[in-house]
């Protein structure tokens, strides 16, 4: 209580049309629990708020290129370039009944500021069943007060005035707050599934009203309907009733779709390769080709490294070195320890100390090769985690066939590098044993005597050739060295892509379990508030109609329906695989991108169902059509406590789908009208009867007789209480009760 008796800046007064007493009955819950007053006081509270928000969409509504997307759509071309306005609410409550009023006042307002001033704002209320339910004390007197407060502002010579910030000037309307008003009964018992119901078809009458033949056609015939015999004393409104025939199309679109698109997610999840096994190996050795990553390509690469690094092959390098050796040979053996060790000393220099001997350093050679080695890794590492990417999106491949690539490139990388392996230590053991030798010879030669060294004359030819092939095997065991290097960083990286796939398969995991939600698979009310549905492929029910579907999905339209879904994560998304490795939730939104397509798809193999041919193919003739048109006639009727509706004073429109079937059915149901007219009209994908009473006394509704009279006599006795929304109107122009 303390936040609305405090003062605010910019907030109009409120002890001047309510009861301040009143805010003590607030709940901790911040309920109103059926306090009308309560209600209008959370308008003024939140009136600044609201009207932003009424702003912005009446502005969203008026919008030209909104206009021309809805006509469009609806394929009914542009009724109106005004915003038409539907307050929906329940009289007998305390938030939507306490600001009903004010709502489509303020409403109007807006409008006029907008330059709508010939806009129309309409009133669909519920109401609560007349009885003497003790539960229903409080809605019924709610309800009798809402309609005297409806009754005295539709009263000619009565004019609305309210100040909601002290800012503005107070606002002011002589004219009555809807143009048309609605009235709809609640039904008597307490189930939960009733009233949705009601609300489900009061949703309906406004979508077939804006956006169907028949909302035109009730529109034009209620504009040019002559005037009743009687004159009706005080405000009217109208009451409806409608039962429709329809099949399932949206349920069928939904249901079929989810299905469709579990099998999608299952197929880019699954673990058999079975079927792309062959495919994968051919674009497994056509990436293995073009990519050159044979062990000769790879070596090629690597001594073109070298070539580039030293200014000429290191082959050509050597083989100069190595030219003196020649001359050596033919002359005594003075000179050839300081020679050969000098040689040797340049070898190291060049191609490093092999790794097993004593103060083992690297050459000139290695950095080039090691970053070449490197660059080879992040290159081919690069092209394979595309080349992954490239077969998870590809609808023939996804997970099972990336996941037999990754294996079949892990088992080449073993192949060339258990050959490889055997190379490289053959050439290092050679490389070792020939450097190990050399020093060993040259120890000798250097520490022996004149006798000694002639000993060895016979290994000195020994020497010269170690000093001339030791650089080459040095040289390959280099160069093999980096080529296993590659293999074995290239297998690695083939791991954790491997690992990386079954990360992506528990994320489609997700949302596979989300197509399969039972909340989000739940029938879309598969019978229909207010008339049945028939079922088409002669089928009797939902499930049987949807497993028809799927059983008539072949495996190359299931192909063709992934390949338009891969399009739609191209271009929504970036790919499958960023949606499965990026943090954020995208799966959500990829789920409802599927729903769509696939709906799309399911929607082309029900293009041609009409329901009138399915309605008569379940009737076998005549007679029993017209005995059961006398049932579905009778359910359209409008039902209200208190109200006497003679036929000639209603509003009776079928509307069919366009086609023999349906002009054969318009000519039954005239048949069995019993003189009384009914408006032939073209419906969408279903049949509705609708019944309509254009004008209706407001003062005979039972909800403004005796028992609700009473209930608001026993409310207005009660101490600092009033069923009505403000006390600043002394006298109520109430209608006249029955």
């Amino acid at each position: 209580p303390s936040h609305y008796l405090r003062s605010r800046e910019g907030r109009a007064r409120i002890d001047s049309w309510f009861n301040p007493k009143m805010l003590y009955r607030i709940p901790r819950n911040l309920q109103t629990t059926g306090l009308r007053a309560l209600g209008r006081l959370a308008l003024l509270d939140n009136y600044a708020a609201l009207t932003r928000r009424l702003r912005e969409e009446l502005l969203k509504c008026a919008d030209p290129d909104t206009l021309a997307k809805v006509a469009q759509r609806a394929g009914l071309g542009l009724r109106s370039t005004v915003p038409r306005v539907y307050v929906v609410t329940g009289l007998g409550g305390g938030t939507g009944s306490g600001m009903f009023l004010d709502l489509a006042y303020v409403v109007k307002h807006l409008l006029k500021e907008l330059g709508c001033s010939q806009a129309e704002v309409n009133g669909v209320f519920f109401l609560p069943a007349v009885d003497r339910h003790p539960g229903r004390v409080l809605a019924l007197g709610n309800a009798f007060a809402a309609l005297t407060e409806l009754n005295h502002f539709s009263t000619p010579g009565t004019t609305f005035s309210a100040r909601y910030e002290e800012k503005e000037k107070p606002l002011s309307d002589p004219e009555p707050p809807y143009a048309r008003t609605l009235m709809l009964q609640l039904p008597e018992g307490i189930s939960e599934e009733a009233p949705k119901e009601l609300f489900d078809l009061s949703a309906d009458y406004i979508f077939r009203e804006l956006a169907s033949p028949l909302g035109r056609v009730t529109e034009d015939y209620r504009a040019n309907m002559p005037s009743p015999g009687r004159q009706c004393p005080g405000p009217t409104y109208q009451t409806f009733g409608l039962y429709r025939i329809s099949w399932p199309r949206q349920a069928l679109l939904r249901n079929v779709a989810r299905r469709l698109c579990q099998r999608v997610v299952q197929h880019w999840m699954s673990k058999d390769a079975g079927p792309v096994r062959e495919a994968v190996q051919a674009a497994v050795a056509e990436v293995w080709q073009k990519q050159e990553l044979s062990g000769e390509n790879l070596l090629t690469r690597l001594q073109a490294v070298c070539k580039e690094a030293l200014g000429e092959k290191p082959e050509t390098i050597l083989s100069k070195l190595t030219a003196p050796l020649e001359e050596l040979d033919k002359r005594s053996l003075e000179g050839l320890p300081e020679a050969a060790a000098s040689l040797l000393a340049q070898f190291e220099r060049l191609l490093g100390r092999p790794e097993t001997s004593v103060g083992n350093r690297g050459g000139e050679l290695d950095g080039p090769l090691n970053a070449a080695a490197d660059a080879l890794i992040a290159t081919h590492s690069q092209r394979l985690a595309t080349f992954a990417v490239r077969l998870v999106e590809h609808p023939q491949f996804r997970l099972a066939g990336t996941e037999e690539a990754m294996r079949q490139m892990i088992a080449i990388l073993e192949q060339s590098l258990q050959h490889h392996e055997g190379l490289c230590k053959e050439f290092t053991e050679r490389t070792t044993e020939a450097h190990g030798r050399i020093w060993s010879i040259l120890a000798t030669l250097q520490a022996g005597t004149q006798t000694e060294r002639r000993k060895i004359v016979t290994t000195t030819s020994a020497l010269i050739e170690l000093l001339r092939i030791y650089p080459n095997w040095r040289y390959q065991s280099l160069l093999l060295k980096r080529v296993l290097n590659i293999y074995v960083s290239l297998r690695g990286h083939l791991s954790d892509q491997l690992r990386e796939i079954n990360y992506c398969r528990d994320r489609l995991g997700d949302l596979r379990r989300g197509f399969e939600n039972p909340e989000r698979n739940a029938p879309i009310n598969e019978e229909g508030s207010c008339g049945r549905s028939v079922y088409p492929f002669g089928c009797r029910n939902l499930n049987e109609t949807v497993k028809r579907l799927l059983e008539g999905i072949s495996p190359s339209e299931a192909y063709e329906l992934d390949c338009k879904i891969q399009n739609v994560i191209r271009q929504q998304f970036t790919s499958l695989v960023h949606v499965c490795m990026t943090p954020s939730n995208l799966l959500q939104n990829l789920e409802m991108a599927m729903q769509h397509e696939a709906e799309g798809f399911v929607a082309t193999r029900l293009a041609d169902i009409n329901v009138t041919d399915l309605y008569m193919a379940h009737h076998s003739n005549d007679e029993q059509i017209e005995s059961d048109l006398e049932e579905m006639f009778e359910s359209a009727a409008p039902q209200l406590s208190g109200q006497h509706i003679p036929p000639q004073s209603e509003l009776r429109v079928l509307a069919t789908p366009p086609g023999q079937a349906g002009e054969r059915f318009q000519e039954l149901a005239q048949g069995v009208a019993n003189g009384l007219k009914i408006i032939a009209t073209a419906g969408l994908n279903d049949i509705v009867f609708y019944r309509e009473s254009p004008r209706l006394a407001l003062a005979e509704l039972g909800q403004l007789g005796p028992l609700a009279y009473e209930a608001y006599r026993q409310m207005s006795g009660i101490e600092s209480f009033t069923p009505h929304s403000r006390t600043d109107i002394s006298e109520w122009r109430a209608a006249v009760v029955s």
